[in-house]
């Protein structure tokens, strides 16, 4: 794609991520979006094949927003149990303000998760990794004791990510946000040398 086009794509997701995410996914048309871009419908299929690939589209650039904040927060923070607690926390509030994925209910949640599969898969494979470098980290300051560190990169991460998707339209982030602590410290308490 030329840099015009690619520019005028970006555009319309984050259009689309507003209006998903303010209407639902359910009920956000193609009509929704180009009305909100100001855009008729077949100048949309220009950028996109159609609604599936813009929905697609939306969860991609979502998912590189959670990395680039999780990135963020991780280089800020100082040690490495304070670096799990902060990556912990991007994914829980990114999960709560972008609902995972936009508004998700009961009924929606199986067509995400077969629309964006794959992305999850990515967002998940790319906070492991980001998670494993923390916890390398930790054994390298003789702050963890991990006997298998891939093994543990992965229970964590899936357990995040796992919670995250259970709860997902239940309105219950709020409950885990405020308590991101407790369990940062529950799961960090396992990991540290004793």
């Amino acid at each position: 794609m030329n840099g015009g086009r690619e520019s005028k794509r970006a555009k319309l997701l984050a259009i689309a991520g507003h209006v998903i995410q303010k209407q639902g996914i359910r009920k956000t048309t193609l009509e929704d979006i180009g009305r909100a871009a100001g855009m008729a419908i077949p100048s949309m299929y220009y950028y996109f094949t159609g609604k599936e690939d813009l929905f697609r589209g939306v969860f991609s650039m979502l998912v590189d927003r959670v990395m680039e904040e999780s990135h963020a927060a991780v280089d800020a923070a100082g040690t490495p149990p304070q670096k799990l607690q902060a990556l912990w926390k991007v994914l829980f509030s990114a999960a709560s303000r972008y609902g995972l994925v936009l508004d998700v209910t009961a009924g929606v949640k199986a067509e995400i998760l077969v629309l964006a599969e794959d992305l999850i898969q990515e967002l998940e494979r790319r906070q492991r990794d980001l998670l494993r470098t923390i916890l390398v980290e930790g054994i390298e300051q003789g702050v963890f004791d991990i006997e298998d560190l891939d093994l543990a990169a992965t229970a964590i991460t899936s357990a995040a990510i796992g919670l995250i998707i259970a709860t997902a339209g239940e309105d219950r982030f709020h409950l885990f946000e405020g308590r991101i602590d407790v369990l940062g410290n529950l799961l960090i308490h396992g990991l540290l040398r004793r």
